[in-house]
């Protein structure tokens, strides 16, 4: 009976001294995120798909997902079924860490992604991309942004964003098509998801770019049949195009044809909304210049990464603005305008003075190669890109003594 009372008084000293000192975390505050090894996932809505199967969503192998477990840690988790699955579990790749705060649910993302955060409230982040890749009667893996929300390792995914499908046909090979909306709003880039208590995600886009890419790698052929078109899939958020969307359309052989309306277009979330099919001409070329146009970066010369900085900005009409950072460490900005002929590009400063040489140019998607025609060796090759911020876009006091990239 003694020792029972001093086990007793000896508990509530220790209460008294927890009390009267600094606050003690709980073992469930100082532990590790512990999330699970392997989560299981399915799909809530089954009306549009992310794999190419009729109109089911369907797993791909090698798929990855993000898990915040009832804590702010980003774990990525892989698919271990087969491609064309529409359930399987997902394993664990990430090593647990300290949480920053608690969550009440587990909450997923697909597909994963490094940067994707979630705050103390449950809303995510995430970065709808601007680049998709082509997918036959489908969209590209990594395209369709889903979440899901449970107290369970059983994830059952929503679709965050809505799908407008292109329909062409005609002689051509179709490497990429960019839609833009034409009211100038983000349909891509940084996007706020909160997720209803239905697990329903509702999306507030933030900055980001008023156009997506649709990248179609080496081409697409398309269907000479007008009964039968090739389909082209683009994931875009749940958003009204007030002023209606433009399509440019860039073929294997440096044609662009263009197609705009101005009508309003509702993208509703996880809806289908095909367009009419129209054909691709061989006669509705547009200028090579249309095709380069666009900011682009040296990212090789000479068969070697440059030590020195230089962005060419091509306008449709031929203009180019040079701008290099090469024996100074102020940015130098030159106007020109060049000129096209037999897949051969030579210009003209605005002072007068002659390119330094003409170059051969090959053109795909995100990268264009130059070659001196006198000097092979003289080779640049240009990736798409944006101009730095560091870079005066206006023209002020050019120095035309200074040496020249081109």
């Amino acid at each position: 009976m003694m020792k029972i009372v001093s086990n007793i008084l000896l508990s509530l000293v220790a209460l008294v001294a927890v009390g009267c000192g600094a606050e003690v975390e709980s073992p469930e505050q100082e532990a590790t995120n512990r999330a699970p090894e392997r989560v299981f996932a399915k799909f809530d809505e089954l009306d549009t798909r992310l794999y190419a199967d009729g109109m089911t969503l369907r797993w791909s192998a090698g798929d990855c997902l993000t898990l915040f477990a009832k804590g702010d840690v980003n774990h990525n988790y892989q698919f271990e079924g087969a491609t064309g699955d529409v359930e399987g579990s997902f394993v664990k790749l990430s090593e647990d860490a300290k949480q920053s705060f608690t969550l009440q649910h587990n909450v997923a993302v697909y597909p994963y992604n490094a940067t994707t955060t979630i705050d103390r409230q449950g809303a995510v982040w995430v970065n709808l991309p601007k680049v998709q890749t082509y997918a036959e009667n489908s969209f590209g893996s990594g395209s369709n942004t889903m979440v899901a929300r449970s107290q369970s390792e059983a994830l059952h995914f929503k679709n965050c964003c809505g799908y407008l499908k292109l329909q062409l046909y005609g002689e051509a090979q179709v490497k990429r098509i960019e839609l833009t909306d034409n009211s100038g709003s983000a349909i891509a880039g940084s996007t706020k998801v909160t997720i209803a208590n239905d697990g329903t995600p509702q999306l507030t886009l933030g900055t980001g770019s008023a156009t997506i890419t649709l990248d179609c790698g080496e081409g697409v052929e398309l269907s000479k049949d007008k009964s039968k078109p090739t389909a082209f899939w683009f994931v875009l958020p749940e958003v009204t195009l007030t002023k209606g969307f433009t399509v440019k359309i860039y073929d294997a052989e440096g044609n662009v044809t263009t197609k705009s309306t101005d009508k309003v277009l509702t993208i509703d979330r996880n809806m289908l909304h095909p367009m009419s099919a129209f054909e691709l001409k061989e006669e509705a070329p547009a200028s090579a210049f249309e095709a380069m146009a666009g900011v682009w970066h040296l990212t090789e010369w000479a068969g070697a990464t440059p030590s020195f900085d230089v962005y060419l900005d091509i306008e449709e009409s031929g203009r180019v603005l040079l701008y290099q950072r090469i024996d100074t460490l102020a940015w130098q900005m030159f106007e020109s305008e060049a000129t096209l002929t037999d897949g051969v590009i030579s210009g003209v400063y605005a002072d007068g003075v002659a390119w330094g040489a003409s170059y051969r140019y090959t053109l795909n998607n995100t990268t264009m190669t130059w070659t001196n025609t006198s000097d092979a060796s003289d080779k640049s090759v240009y990736t798409r890109s944006e101009l730095p911020e560091s870079v005066a876009t206006t023209r002020g006091d050019v120095i035309y003594s200074a040496q020249r990239f081109l």
